[in-house]
């Protein structure tokens, strides 16, 4: 018993109680923490990704406009037709405009110039 005449059994009871419901919480609030770092990283790859793309893109547009002697605009309407008539992503077409140019092939490059 304790000073206050209540058993010792309740009060490890009780301090157990208390241990496990904090023990859940702290559980759930694992579980919480685990799926916000995988969002978050998932997130941060995505945005890698975009950046990239988004990279590509400007180079390609700086490529036509260097060949075609149009403007930011122009060059991105160039890229956007050829992505519908190909039927296939903007990206992957400015990919390949950036692969033919740096390749030696493609427009802009001097090996592929009439001269």
């Amino acid at each position: 018993m304790t000073e206050t005449g209540e058993p010792t059994a309740d009060i490890a009871d009780r301090r157990i109680k208390r241990l496990e419901a904090r023990s859940e919480v702290d559980r759930e609030t694992i579980i919480e923490l685990r799926a916000a770092a995988l969002v978050s990283a998932e997130h941060a790859a995505n945005l890698t990704v975009a950046l990239q793309t988004s990279r590509r893109i400007g180079a390609a547009i700086g490529i036509l406009m260097a060949t075609h002697g149009v403007t930011e605009s122009g060059a991105f309407e160039i890229l956007k037709k050829a992505s519908q008539d190909s039927n296939r992503k903007l990206s992957a077409v400015a990919e390949a405009v950036v692969r033919a140019a740096t390749a030696g092939r493609g427009p802009g490059c001097p090996s592929s110039r009439p001269g």
